[in-house]
């Protein structure tokens, strides 16, 4: 039974219900569609932003060098006892076989070079030795001449006078000496004061 206001039916509170329902059940199977799809586009957005994301840590590792070394560094097989090859094993005694031949020869060489040293000390004196004979070899010849013309006249004119000469020759000699001595002393005593 149906009222009627104004010449309109009126609703009836059943078919109210019964539309609201209706209506309930629809916005149930758009809010199940939507979670099914929501579901979905999450799953599907998760996984897109684990493969860029994944992505974009290896482009990362595999352009940035600090990474890369890093990376080489962690996965390197550990350090231990590293066996050394034929080669190696070769260059090293050849390089310590060169360190003994240096040092033997570093030893060789300060001797030679002491044995040089002192022949120079030799040679200087020998030469110093000449120098003064040099300087004194006018002096040496003036003495010869002067001896053999002594020599001479005290062969010539006897006994008497070559004992006279003998005199006065060892007279001058002994005059010459104490002169020297004197003259060296004043010398030494000048370059003191």
């Amino acid at each position: 039974m149906t009222a009627t206001m104004n010449g309109k039916p009126r609703k009836q509170l059943s078919d109210e219900l019964a539309r609201l329902e209706a209506q309930l059940d629809r916005h149930d199977t758009i809010l199940d569609a939507l979670s099914e799809g929501l579901t979905g586009a999450v799953t599907d957005a998760a996984k897109d932003g684990t493969r860029m994301a994944v992505k974009d840590a290896v482009v990362e590792i595999l352009t940035d060098p600090t990474l890369r070394a890093a990376l080489y560094a962690a996965s390197a097989p550990p350090a231990g006892p590293k066996r050394e090859s034929v080669w190696d094993r070769l260059k090293a005694k050849v390089r310590a076989a060169a360190d003994t031949a240096k040092l033997k020869m570093s030893a060789v060489g300060t001797v030679i070079r002491g044995w040089v040293g002192a022949a120079r000390a030799k040679a200087a004196g020998v030469g110093a030795a000449a120098r003064v004979a040099w300087r004194l070899k006018m002096v040496a010849l003036v003495a010869v001449g002067v001896g053999a013309v002594v020599a001479g006249v005290a062969y010539v004119a006897g006994h008497g006078v070559a004992a006279a000469l003998s005199g006065v020759g060892a007279t001058v000699t002994a005059v010459v000496v104490q002169a020297g001595l004197w003259v060296r002393r004043a010398a030494r005593k000048l370059a003191l004061a």
